[in-house]
């Protein structure tokens, strides 16, 4: 009996040894951290006013990258020296850039319309960025004319601006002020 016993007893401590008392217990819950980074339009320009000078009607004006001093050449295809302004991709998405021009007007003066063609009263204006082979616009509307900016990125750009073709408009002497808006959204 005593053999019986001392086996029982080398039984139950292998026994004991080789399988746990009680299994380890898992965490009930446990947190996943998420994150996300909101995409980010943004956009500066270098320069934010440009001077065509003075004009006569019917023309045709080049912005140049000086401001005042326009020329009447043609610079396609455009180079970025022979832009006035540098549009930064400051978000953090890719972007498309368009551009919009508004009226030009002087307080008691006839106003110079914003238009598809230079015209009585009627200018166009014309946008290019550097490397491009031709002219977009008019952009009397909301016009794209970079279709992917990358963040952070940066690319110039140039103005072509045909003036009204009637003296009438022309009455007075002061500077006609108008609004080029450039802005951006997610490519």
């Amino acid at each position: 009996m005593k053999k019986f016993r001392l086996i029982a007893i080398v039984i139950s401590a292998l026994v004991a040894v080789l399988v746990p008392a009680q299994a380890v217990m898992a965490a009930s819950s446990q947190n996943v951290t998420i994150t996300a980074t909101p995409g980010k339009v943004a956009i500066t320009l270098d320069v934010t006013s440009y001077s065509f000078g003075t004009v006569s009607a019917n023309e045709t004006w080049y912005s140049t990258a000086t401001s005042g001093s326009p020329t009447q050449t043609d610079p396609m295809p455009l180079e970025d020296s022979e832009c006035f302004s540098t549009i930064t991709n400051a978000g953090n998405v890719t972007i498309k850039v368009k551009a919009n021009m508004g009226d030009m007007t002087y307080s008691g003066e006839p106003t110079w319309t914003s238009s598809t063609a230079a015209g009585a009263g009627a200018f166009r204006m014309d946008i290019a960025a550097s490397g491009a082979t031709s002219w977009t616009g008019p952009i009397n509307t909301t016009t794209e004319f970079i279709s992917s900016l990358a963040a952070s990125a940066t690319k110039k750009f140039a103005l072509k601006f045909q003036s009204p073709t009637d003296d009438a408009s022309y009455e007075g002497i002061n500077v006609k002020t108008g609004t080029l808006t450039i802005s951006a959204v997610k490519a």
